[in-house]
């Protein structure tokens, strides 16, 4: 089982390799919104309901929660896995 998950992790990996532009976007988009947006979290630090503490310790794991569950699908993920001899189909 865990040899299988790390060829299907190899293969995906591979792919995602092939195209780095969608590497360095992954990782500058979240850089790029805690620098635009950090800032406006300052102001709510003092809001009614917010509650003691850094805003920054909410705002930095939300925005990667947001960003994993909500990125585009990479290229490796648009591939469609190969039909081999021995798939078969249930007809009938």
């Amino acid at each position: 089982m865990f040899r299988g998950t790390w060829l299907v992790y190899q293969r995906a990996l591979r792919l995602q390799l092939r195209e780095p532009v969608w590497v360095v976007f992954g990782v500058a988009q979240p850089a790029l919104y805690l620098t635009l947006f950090g800032p406006l979290l300052e102001p709510m630090a003092g809001a009614p309901g917010f509650g003691d503490g850094d805003p920054w310790l909410v705002f930095t794991p939300g925005m990667v929660l947001l960003l994993a569950l909500l990125a585009p699908p990479s290229p490796a993920s648009a591939s469609s896995p190969r039909s081999g001899k021995g798939s078969s189909s249930a007809s009938g």
